[in-house]
This record gives C-alpha cells, sequence and structure tokens, in this order.
C-alpha cells in the first residue's frame, strides 16, 4: 500500500523523502550590540513613523523619552545637516519643543501622521503632522518661537527635501552607527 504523496507528481521525488521539522525556531537576534540604530527607530524618532509604520519598542510616551535621550545626540544633529527647517518628531512627543497649533481637522481620506502616545497614568496626547492649512508650517513655527534662525530658514527654502530623503543613509542600507559616521 503507497502513500497518495508517493505518486503525486506534484512533489518531486527529492521531496518526498525529505522529512519536516515539527517545530521551527528562529536562532535569536543580537539587540543588545549598541552599536547600530535600527532605521525603523531612527525613522520614527524623525517622521513619528517609517514605511512600515511606528516603531513597535516606541508604546510609551516613556518608550519615547527613553528612546530619544539615548538617540538625541545622534539624530538631532544628522536631522538639522539633512533637513534644515524641521526637528525630528521625538521633540514634540517628549515635550522638548510645543506641539505647532493646529488649524483645523483634515479630510479622514489622508495619510498624514496622528498619532496617539499613550502615558504611563492612564492619559496620553495625540501628535499631528499635517500640512498648511491644517497646522502651520514647521519652518515657520520653529522660526517664529525663536527655535531656529533666519539662515536655518534660507537653507530650508532651498533645501530639496526628496533629494534629502533619497540621500539619508537607510535608503542606501548603511545604518547609523553611534559613532556618528553613517
Amino acid at each position: 500500500m503507497s502513500r497518495l504523496s508517493d505518486k503525486n507528481p506534484m512533489f518531486p521525488p527529492r521531496t518526498r523523502a525529505r522529512k519536516i521539522p515539527s517545530v521551527f525556531s528562529v536562532p535569536p537576534v543580537d539587540d543588545d550590540d549598541g552599536d547600530v540604530l535600527p532605521a525603523i527607530i531612527e525613522q520614527s524618532l524623525l517622521f513619528g513613523r517609517g514605511p512600515r509604520g511606528t516603531a513597535v519598542q516606541l508604546r510609551s510616551l516613556d518608550d519615547w523619552a527613553r528612546t530619544w535621550s539615548e538617540y538625541r545626540a545622534l539624530v538631532l544633529p544628522k536631522c538639522v545637516s539633512m533637513f534644515p527647517g524641521r526637528r525630528p518628531f521625538a521633540c514634540y512627543v517628549t515635550g522638548e519643543l510645543p506641539p505647532r497649533p493646529l488649524w483645523g481637522e483634515p479630510p479622514l481620506n489622508n495619510r498624514w501622521l496622528r498619532l496617539y502616545v499613550p502615558a504611563a497614568d492612564g492619559t496620553g496626547e495625540w501628535h499631528h503632522d499635517y500640512p498648511e492649512p491644517w497646522q502651520e508650517n514647521e519652518t515657520g513655527y520653529l522660526y517664529r518661537t525663536g527655535v531656529i534662525d533666519a539662515g536655518e530658514v534660507r537653507r530650508a527654502r532651498a533645501c530639496d527635501y526628496r533629494k534629502a530623503m533619497r540621500d539619508y543613509p537607510w535608503e542606501q542600507g548603511q545604518p547609523t552607527r553611534r559613532s556618528g559616521v553613517a
């Protein structure tokens, strides 16, 4: 008496005899290296989310504050040089900068960032990154509040943000190193 899979032409002979393991295990990844800032965390700190959403490591306000304090010295200078007139989203979440004022709610069919960050005491805050006319322009807001000077405003006007995004190290597959060298 033969098994059905022995006669099935969909199973080549070499795969018929192979035993499939009953338990599949993934080798553990050493996340404690500390030398490389993962791109998803860097994107979340910079923009609130990456292509796959916000990093799962940033679930609460405490997580944001801890991660931002750890990587602030690395991420902030890169942001200022690559994206003049803007500041990382983590500055607004952690309270380093007051949130930009909202002028209205945009239509629901958009992909603009609206992120709820819960605090440890059960409260939380909504953080937004909307374009004008629903939220004040970030460069204008930072200039008005005295965070940036006129020189950075000029650099922001001359900056090609699409090119800056393409030239940013995670697009080239080069993770950011703690030494500051990409």
